[in-house]
Protein backbone atom coordinates (compact mmCIF):
# COMPACT_ATOMS: atom_id res chain seq x y z
CA UNK A 1 0.00 0.00 0.00
CA UNK A 2 2.78 2.33 0.95
CA UNK A 3 4.19 1.53 -2.76
CA UNK A 4 1.18 2.15 -4.26
CA UNK A 5 0.44 5.93 -2.18
CA UNK A 6 4.37 6.64 -2.80
CA UNK A 7 3.62 6.46 -7.06
CA UNK A 8 0.39 8.46 -6.70
CA UNK A 9 2.01 11.10 -4.95
CA UNK A 10 4.88 11.32 -7.80
CA UNK A 11 2.41 11.53 -10.35
CA UNK A 12 0.58 14.34 -8.57
CA UNK A 13 3.39 16.44 -8.55
CA UNK A 14 4.28 15.47 -11.83
CA UNK A 15 0.71 16.73 -12.93
CA UNK A 16 1.57 19.68 -10.49
CA UNK A 17 4.72 21.21 -11.37
CA UNK A 18 3.83 20.25 -15.43
CA UNK A 19 0.76 22.69 -14.93
CA UNK A 20 2.91 25.17 -13.16
CA UNK A 21 5.41 24.93 -16.02
CA UNK A 22 2.55 25.69 -18.45
CA UNK A 23 1.31 28.94 -16.23
CA UNK A 24 4.79 30.53 -16.14
CA UNK A 25 6.29 29.29 -19.57
CA UNK A 26 4.67 29.71 -22.62
CA UNK A 27 5.45 27.02 -24.60
CA UNK A 28 6.74 27.31 -28.29
CA UNK A 29 5.20 26.53 -31.51
CA UNK A 30 7.18 23.67 -32.65
CA UNK A 31 8.53 23.18 -35.47
CA UNK A 32 8.60 26.58 -36.37
CA UNK A 33 10.15 28.36 -33.52
CA UNK A 34 12.93 25.45 -33.71
CA UNK A 35 13.99 26.42 -36.96
CA UNK A 36 17.27 27.06 -37.75
CA UNK A 37 21.30 26.26 -36.78
CA UNK A 38 21.83 25.99 -33.18
CA UNK A 39 25.41 25.32 -31.94
CA UNK A 40 27.44 25.05 -28.76
CA UNK A 41 29.89 22.51 -26.64
CA UNK A 42 28.66 18.70 -26.28
CA UNK A 43 30.02 17.21 -22.90
CA UNK A 44 30.65 13.26 -22.81
CA UNK A 45 30.73 11.85 -19.27
CA UNK A 46 31.08 7.95 -18.67
CA UNK A 47 31.04 7.07 -15.13
CA UNK A 48 30.67 10.46 -13.54
CA UNK A 49 33.29 12.04 -15.15
CA UNK A 50 33.94 14.22 -18.13
CA UNK A 51 36.12 12.47 -20.77
CA UNK A 52 35.67 14.72 -23.71
CA UNK A 53 34.07 17.97 -25.16
CA UNK A 54 33.59 18.13 -28.71
CA UNK A 55 31.14 21.03 -30.88
CA UNK A 56 28.11 20.33 -32.23
CA UNK A 57 25.80 21.75 -34.77
CA UNK A 58 22.37 20.75 -34.97
CA UNK A 59 20.49 22.60 -38.00
CA UNK A 60 16.41 22.31 -38.03
CA UNK A 61 14.76 23.03 -41.08
CA UNK A 62 10.79 22.32 -41.27
CA UNK A 63 9.92 21.78 -44.91
CA UNK A 64 5.51 21.10 -45.42
CA UNK A 65 5.07 18.14 -43.43
CA UNK A 66 8.21 16.59 -42.44
CA UNK A 67 11.41 18.54 -40.43
CA UNK A 68 15.09 18.37 -41.85
CA UNK A 69 17.16 17.58 -38.48
CA UNK A 70 20.49 17.30 -39.22
CA UNK A 71 23.19 16.25 -35.89
CA UNK A 72 27.24 17.17 -36.83
CA UNK A 73 29.64 16.21 -33.81
CA UNK A 74 32.80 17.98 -34.19
CA UNK A 75 33.81 18.57 -38.29
CA UNK A 76 33.56 14.77 -39.25
CA UNK A 77 30.12 13.40 -38.36
CA UNK A 78 27.09 14.20 -39.89
CA UNK A 79 24.00 13.13 -39.32
CA UNK A 80 21.23 14.04 -41.16
CA UNK A 81 17.91 12.53 -40.23
CA UNK A 82 14.23 13.92 -41.41
CA UNK A 83 11.70 14.21 -38.70
CA UNK A 84 8.11 13.68 -39.94
CA UNK A 85 4.50 14.25 -38.35
CA UNK A 86 2.63 11.27 -37.33
CA UNK A 87 0.12 13.26 -34.43
CA UNK A 88 1.02 16.73 -34.20
CA UNK A 89 -2.16 16.86 -31.81
CA UNK A 90 -0.84 14.26 -29.29
CA UNK A 91 3.18 15.44 -29.97
CA UNK A 92 3.90 12.31 -32.01
CA UNK A 93 7.30 12.27 -34.34
CA UNK A 94 8.80 9.89 -35.98
CA UNK A 95 12.77 10.29 -36.94
CA UNK A 96 14.00 8.45 -39.90
CA UNK A 97 17.56 8.01 -40.28
CA UNK A 98 17.14 6.90 -43.83
CA UNK A 99 18.64 2.98 -43.19
CA UNK A 100 15.51 1.55 -42.11
CA UNK A 101 15.62 2.89 -38.25
CA UNK A 102 12.79 4.97 -37.48
CA UNK A 103 12.41 6.15 -33.62
CA UNK A 104 9.08 7.68 -32.30
CA UNK A 105 9.80 10.86 -30.52
CA UNK A 106 6.89 12.66 -28.33
CA UNK A 107 6.82 16.55 -27.64
CA UNK A 108 5.95 17.36 -23.96
CA UNK A 109 5.61 21.09 -24.06
CA UNK A 110 9.08 22.29 -25.49
CA UNK A 111 11.22 18.85 -24.41
CA UNK A 112 11.81 16.34 -27.58
CA UNK A 113 11.60 12.56 -26.02
CA UNK A 114 13.10 9.00 -27.52
CA UNK A 115 13.45 6.24 -25.52
CA UNK A 116 14.52 3.50 -27.51
CA UNK A 117 17.24 0.47 -26.99
CA UNK A 118 19.50 -0.92 -30.05
CA UNK A 119 22.65 -3.13 -29.37
CA UNK A 120 21.79 -3.77 -25.76
CA UNK A 121 22.21 0.16 -24.71
CA UNK A 122 19.19 1.60 -23.41
CA UNK A 123 18.86 5.30 -24.51
CA UNK A 124 16.92 8.39 -23.60
CA UNK A 125 17.73 11.12 -25.61
CA UNK A 126 15.67 14.97 -25.05
CA UNK A 127 16.21 18.33 -27.18
CA UNK A 128 14.11 20.80 -24.43
CA UNK A 129 14.26 24.56 -26.11
CA UNK A 130 14.53 26.88 -23.27
CA UNK A 131 13.91 30.86 -24.69
CA UNK A 132 17.15 30.85 -27.13
CA UNK A 133 18.30 27.71 -25.93
CA UNK A 134 18.30 23.88 -26.81
CA UNK A 135 19.22 21.71 -24.46
CA UNK A 136 20.52 18.68 -25.87
CA UNK A 137 20.77 14.79 -23.66
CA UNK A 138 21.62 12.17 -24.26
CA UNK A 139 21.77 8.96 -21.52
CA UNK A 140 22.93 5.65 -21.69
CA UNK A 141 22.42 2.36 -19.93
CA UNK A 142 23.76 -0.93 -21.07
CA UNK A 143 20.54 -3.38 -21.00
CA UNK A 144 21.93 -5.08 -16.99
CA UNK A 145 19.24 -4.10 -14.62
CA UNK A 146 19.82 -4.51 -10.85
CA UNK A 147 16.77 -5.56 -9.03
CA UNK A 148 15.41 -4.91 -5.72
CA UNK A 149 11.95 -5.13 -4.16
CA UNK A 150 10.31 -8.52 -5.03
CA UNK A 151 9.57 -9.12 -1.35
CA UNK A 152 7.26 -8.98 1.18
CA UNK A 153 7.44 -6.37 3.55
CA UNK A 154 5.17 -5.67 6.80
CA UNK A 155 2.31 -8.16 5.28
CA UNK A 156 2.47 -5.94 2.01
CA UNK A 157 3.50 -6.92 -1.42
CA UNK A 158 6.66 -5.09 -2.86
CA UNK A 159 6.66 -5.31 -6.50
CA UNK A 160 10.37 -5.51 -8.31
CA UNK A 161 12.07 -2.84 -9.31
CA UNK A 162 14.78 -3.20 -11.71
CA UNK A 163 17.60 -0.05 -12.45
CA UNK A 164 19.68 0.34 -15.24
CA UNK A 165 23.10 2.06 -14.42
CA UNK A 166 23.55 4.95 -16.46
CA UNK A 167 27.17 4.70 -18.07
CA UNK A 168 27.31 7.36 -20.57
CA UNK A 169 25.71 11.03 -20.47
CA UNK A 170 26.27 13.68 -22.88
CA UNK A 171 24.65 17.15 -22.61
CA UNK A 172 24.94 20.38 -25.08
CA UNK A 173 23.86 23.91 -24.77
CA UNK A 174 23.07 25.30 -28.19
CA UNK A 175 22.46 28.36 -29.26
CA UNK A 176 21.09 29.73 -32.86
CA UNK A 177 23.21 31.53 -35.07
Amino acid sequence: MRFFLFFILIAFASCYSSKKIAQTAEVDSFPETWAGTWKGDLDIFSFGKKTQTIPMTLTILPQGDSIQWTIQYDTMDTRPYSMKVVDASKGIYLVDEHNTIKIETYLYCNKLISHYEVAGNKLVITEEKIGETIIFEVIMAKDEPKSSGNQQVDGEEIPEVLTYPVKIYQRAELTKN
